[in-house]
């Protein structure tokens, strides 16, 4: 078994290496002493096709995989550990979980926004008092006629204050257990009754 990089993929590399050094480095310093965000580096990335690996092409995809995705995280992560969370909001997170468990049309709604860095993605599960004990969540979701009513409350929620589409989990049905959670694709912005705040 060859477990060589290919020479695509040592460009893909390299590609992530130079950006890292360039356009995160000479700034990365200052930002986390004034626990900044750069909503148009997000951007910058994407227009590179780092948010890209692992979505099929119809869907605003590169044509890479998983491996390629790891790859350019790992070469920023060098530079900036916090500049590694984007491919996991707009990519590993959000976009893939729609493209293999949402329908046709949440596909072509959200995964191409992801993928451009047009929304801002985020998953939401952790809570107060679960942590990573992911059944433990209390957050419930009812369905009232066509809509559902979701209550609850998340913390360490990556991007929730400047996300706009993402990922939050609910329990439909507690006595299913964990069988019984569902992904909801919410909008932080425009949904009454959401409040975030920065930490």
């Amino acid at each position: 078994m060859n477990f060589e990089l290919t020479p695509e993929q040592k460009m893909v590399q390299e590609q992530a290496r130079r950006f890292a050094e360039n356009e995160i480095k000479p700034f990365v310093e200052e930002e986390e002493k004034n626990h900044a965000f750069s909503l148009d580096r997000v951007r910058q990335m994407a227009d590179l096709g780092f948010f890209g690996c692992g979505i099929k092409e119809e869907y605003g995809g590169n044509g890479m995989g998983i491996l390629e995705s790891v790859l350019l995280a790992e070469q920023v992560a060098k530079v900036s550990p916090s500049w590694r969370l984007p491919f996991n909001m707009q990519n590993i997170g959000p976009a893939l979980t729609v493209q293999k468990f949402g329908n046709e049309e949440q596909k072509q709604k959200f995964i191409p926004k992801w993928v451009s860095g047009e929304n801002v993605g985020f998953f939401a599960i952790t809570e107060p008092n679960s942590g990573s004990d992911v059944a433990g969540m209390k957050t419930n979701a009812k369905l009232d006629g066509d809509e559902w009513v979701i209550n609850g409350q998340k913390t360490w929620i990556s991007n929730a204050h400047i996300g706009d589409w993402g990922l939050l989990y609910a329990y439909t049905d507690r006595d299913a257990k964990y069988k019984g959670m569902t992904c909801f694709l919410i909008n932080l912005k425009e949904t009454p009754g959401v409040t975030t705040q920065a930490i």
